[in-house]
C-alpha cells in the first residue's frame, strides 16, 4: 500500500517546477534520494511492524477526525530541534506550540 502511494506523489510532483526559480523541484540528486526511499519502502523498512502497537487513538478533533498518539520516534519532551518539527509539521501544530509559545 505504501509503495504505490509514494509513487503517486513522485508522479504528481516529481516534474513540477519551483514557482520562484522555475527550476525542477527534483534535481538529479533529489531523484536519487527519492528512489532510495522508494527502495526502502519496497523492502518493508518504512512500514509498521506486524503485531507491534505503535499508535493509540487519542481523541477526535473539531472536524470529527481521529487524533492518534504515537509510541515511537520524536516525543515532545525531547525538546531541542524536534520541538520545531512538531510546531511546523506535527498533528499538534496549534495547541502544543501555543501553550509553549513556540512559533
Amino acid at each position: 500500500m505504501l509503495v504505490p502511494a509514494i509513487q503517486h506523489v513522485y508522479n504528481m510532483f516529481g516534474n513540477a517546477l519551483d514557482a520562484k526559480t522555475g527550476q525542477p523541484l527534483f534535481s538529479k540528486q533529489a531523484w536519487d534520494k527519492a528512489n532510495s526511499v522508494l527502495e526502502l519502502a519496497h523492502q518493508g523498512y518504512l512500514s509498521d511492524i506486524d503485531g507491534v502497537v505503535l499508535y493509540e487513538q487519542a481523541g477526535v478533533d473539531q472536524h470529527g477526525l481521529w487524533l492518534w498518539k504515537c509510541f515511537c520516534g520524536t516525543i515532545m519532551v525531547e525538546g531541542g530541534p524536534h520541538v520545531d518539527i512538531y510546531c511546523k509539521f506535527g498533528a499538534l501544530h496549534g495547541e502544543f506550540c501555543k501553550r509553549r509559545n513556540f512559533k
